[in-house]
């Protein structure tokens, strides 16, 4: 469960997340994380620290397309050439239709 937690105290604590690894959850600070199930129940009991919302999963991040051909002096004369064409980019200079 992805969850926002506040510290209540002035230490410091690492909290294990869900896929492995931890988070620093800094005195008086806050910190967002994917906590086990079990681990949230144990946070909610503890008085040294607050959940403070139930936050929605992160989405994945699209790919993004191809960059664009960009023009290259590759002969030394001070113009640049444009690389051959990245497939499937109609309409950009360059690309192959």
């Amino acid at each position: 469960m992805r969850q926002r937690v506040k510290n209540l105290t002035n230490s410091p604590y690492d909290l294990p997340l869900m896929g492995g690894g931890s988070v620093r959850l800094p005195a008086f600070g806050e910190v967002e994380g994917e906590f086990a199930p079990d681990y949230v129940a144990l946070l909610r009991s503890s008085a040294a620290v607050e959940l403070v919302s139930d936050l929605p999963p992160v989405p994945p991040v699209p790919e993004l397309p191809p960059m664009p051909p960009m023009p290259v002096d590759t002969t030394g004369d001070g113009v640049p050439e444009m690389p051959p064409a990245l497939p499937g980019l109609p309409g950009l200079p360059g690309a192959a239709v």
